[in-house]
């Protein structure tokens, strides 16, 4: 795990309640061109040494719409479900090497955080809130983190 300032901590608990309660994350979405928004890391390198590509997580839609200018005028909020996000793109990501960015603010400016350790952060996250999320892929949440443990 990254060295988080107290104010980056903060952050991240913040984007995980708020995405715990709203059983969702958000993206900027470009219906036309089917892409959705990316920047580069500050963080993080490809097995090529290049910047990874960041894609721009946010927890609310509020948050998302915050952004939604310059060169992100013609994207669309889409709401991505918890479980879907979970199950099927933090294992995506990770595998293209993309870092989920969270709650950039219009500088670009937020947390990076790799997928997997994303997904077991968010999943330990409805373990404190003691919510249960009904996934597809494994019987519960706490099968899916040990899944996900195994793969760090």
């Amino acid at each position: 795990m990254e060295n988080y300032s107290i104010d980056s901590n903060e952050e991240l608990n913040q984007f995980l309640q708020e995405v715990v309660e709203n059983e969702a994350v958000f993206v900027l979405h470009h219906e036309e061109t089917n892409v959705n928004a990316l920047c580069a890391s500050m963080d993080f390198s490809d097995d090529d040494g290049e910047d990874c590509a960041v894609l721009c997580l946010w927890s609310s839609e509020q948050r998302a719409e915050r952004c939604q200018a310059a060169e992100w005028q013609d994207f669309e909020i889409k709401r991505i479900d918890l479980t879907e996000f979970l199950e099927n793109w933090c294992l995506g990501l990770a595998m293209d090497q993309v870092i989920p960015g969270l709650n950039f603010d219009q500088d670009l400016q937020g947390i990076e955080e790799e997928a997997i350790h994303l997904a077991i952060l968010i999943l330990n996250e409805l373990e404190q809130q003691q919510k249960e999320l009904p996934l597809e892929k494994s019987a519960s949440v706490a099968e899916y983190k040990n899944e996900l443990t195994s793969l760090l």
